[in-house]
């Protein structure tokens, strides 16, 4: 650990050296169009192929108004997020590179990293053992289109049996319900084909983020023109319908990308608006939400763990060019999510020095292959989906950005805040300014103020804002949980 250096009034606000020269992370290089694809394909994960089904149990009428109000309170929780680290001494404009897990760690000291790091590392893990199930069932699929059949190490209820299958389901997966695999060949493609890219550093992600997020403007009006020629029937989604135990939980789990946003603002150019890519990623990714979901329950009949990808492959209407992009859309999609999470997770691991390199890079990078072995098969997704974000997703998301901009809020607004010990070693080792000034001097910024999440009429007002939104959120949570203990009880 670095040791706390004195300074003097001429020491410039950052250390004199570059993001990309520190071991493990990426620079300052991504640009607008970058983050903007990187956001929506981190918002648009696998929860997005499950859409039809909530509204098809649900009804039109609660989706929509989550879908709206998850909208607002995941832009603003990224935004809250990104003023909180602005009140971090010489982090006024994201000169330095502040994880996730680090933020609440200055403001909250070590038993606040201890839970924001079980939150976050359990929330992207989540997200990504869901999107790793959803690849590989794909895979398996379009292996079984090509190869005529697909086959696995059967677990249950014949221990190492090598088993094979060469039929389509309505379900998610090709192999039956009831049965278990240590792996499938389509698991093993997509590990493969996917592990290489969660050891890169984001900035080098963003050229695949920005090849994804044109494949899903494509394939987004493919299944839509696929949708209306099959025709659209409404009684198939009423205004509220019978089952409301899974729309929080699985449309929760799309805006599940606040996480990420720190990582994001470290590694973006100093003149990307960080209001202008929030926003313009949720609306994006909310109206393909409310097309894909809704369209899609009017045009099929969805089965209680099938999803867009399932139906369409099944469907007389599709033609080979539906096909196609259904077999793609693991890989370019939903694959392309897996390696930006396991990023996050060890950036936060590494900056905080929890593991070793290597044991980091198992944790973020391997560990989640390993997990997800008893969900390959059945309705593991949406099991994942629905409580992982009930329980872990909806706190590191939601909860924590709002109380961690609450603290930084108080932290900045004290005229003679001293700062602790361990905020003086944790601003040296992010190569910020190691002292009690809290004011900009960088001359590169000069006479521009410090990021605010909220515009100027509104600001005097965003501790109220933010305290209202997590309280709002905390209850929407407790209520999605009650509602599925009751369901399963």
């Amino acid at each position: 650990m670095l040791s706390v250096t004195s300074y003097d009034e001429e020491t410039p606000l950052i250390v004199n050296k570059k993001q990309e020269d520190v071991a493990g992370f990426g620079g300052k290089t991504i640009g607008f169009i970058g983050g903007l694809s990187l956001l929506v394909n981190n918002i648009t994960g696998p929860a997005m192929v499950t859409i039809p089904l909530v509204f098809q149990n649900a009804g039109w009428l609660t989706p929509t108004l989550c879908l709206l109000v998850m909208t607002i309170l995941s832009s603003l929780a990224s935004a809250f997020m990104c003023e909180a680290m602005a009140c971090i001494p010489g982090n006024e404009h994201f000169q330095g590179r502040v994880e996730f897990a680090t933020l609440v760690n200055f403001f909250f000291g070590t038993s606040g990293l201890v839970v924001s790091q079980i939150f976050i590392n359990a929330a992207l893990q989540c997200a990504n053992i869901a999107a790793i199930i959803e690849c590989s069932q794909v895979a398996d699929t379009t292996i079984i289109a090509i190869f005529k059949k697909t086959c696995g190490l059967q677990l249950h209820p014949h221990p190492f049996a090598w088993h094979c299958v060469s039929g389509s389901s309505d379900s998610d997966s090709p192999f039956p319900d009831g049965e278990y695999y240590l792996f499938t060949i389509g698991f093993l493609v997509m590990m493969v084909l996917v592990i290489p890219m969660g050891m890169l550093n984001l900035d080098d992600n963003i050229i695949v983020q920005i090849l994804a997020d044109v494949f899903l403007v494509v394939v987004t009006i493919d299944f839509i023109v696929a949708f209306i020629m099959n025709g659209l029937d409404v009684s198939r989604v009423p205004v509220i319908g019978p089952n409301q135990t899974i729309v929080l939980g699985q449309i929760m789990a799309n805006y599940g990308f606040v996480t990420t946003i720190p990582s994001w603002c470290s590694e973006k150019k100093r003149d990307v608006s960080v209001d202008k890519s929030v926003w313009s990623a949720t609306l994006i990714a909310t109206t393909t939400f409310f097309l894909l979901g809704y369209l899609g329950a009017l045009a099929f009949h969805f089965p209680a763990n099938g999803d867009i990808l399932s139906v369409i492959n099944n469907s007389k209407e599709s033609n080979a060019f539906d096909k196609v992009l259904v077999y793609l859309f693991p890989l370019m999609v939903l694959a392309t999510t897996i390696p930006v999470f396991s990023i996050i997770v060890r950036y936060n691991l590494l900056q905080n020095k929890v593991f070793p390199k290597g044991i980091s890079n198992f944790v973020a990078v391997v560990l989640p292959w390993l997990v997800v072995i008893p969900f390959l098969t059945g309705d593991g997704l949406n099991t994942i989906l629905n409580w992982g974000t009930l329980v872990f997703s909806s706190v590191a998301n939601f909860i924590i950005p709002f109380v961690v901009y609450l603290r930084a809020a108080k932290f900045r607004d004290r005229a003679s805040t001293v700062l602790s010990d361990k905020q003086h070693i944790i601003l040296t080792e992010l190569g910020l300014r190691d002292n009690k000034m809290l004011v900009n001097s960088d001359k590169d910024f000069a006479g521009q103020k410090p990021y605010q999440a909220l515009p100027p009429r509104l600001a005097e007002y965003s501790r109220e804002i933010a305290l209202g939104s997590a309280l709002v959120l905390g209850a929407l949570v407790v209520m999605g949980i009650v509602l599925n203990i009751i369901q399963v009880a």
